[in-house]
């Protein structure tokens, strides 16, 4: 089934004469001599976060929306849920909520 707004993202290196190259992938779907719009954001996503299925679009969504530049909101997203998996923090938080009562 094909998407009704077909887009695509991928990493590419800026070559000395300015030239980028379409992964191989990517270009095999396209017609030769067709149109394409680019769109260019210069750094690239890290894999942990293309595994949660984060995309360009929705970085630049929370940047907008938050009013935050793209490496902040990249950082924030990168530690989302780092936190859960510390066990000292865990317990100091358990201890600090049990003296409180």
């Amino acid at each position: 089934m094909k998407r009704p707004y077909p887009s695509t993202e991928f990493e590419a290196t800026v070559a000395a004469d300015g030239s980028l190259t379409i992964p191989e992938k990517i270009a095999r779907g396209l017609k030769n001599g067709s149109f394409i719009t680019i769109r260019l954001t210069e750094g690239v996503v890290s894999r942990s976060l293309h595994r949660k299925g984060v995309s360009e679009d929705e970085i630049e969504q929370i940047a907008t929306l938050q009013l935050e530049e793209r490496n902040h909101v990249l950082r924030f997203l990168e530690a989302e849920g780092a936190l859960a998996h510390d066990r000292k923090l865990a317990a100091r938080a358990s201890g600090l909520l049990r003296r409180d009562r």
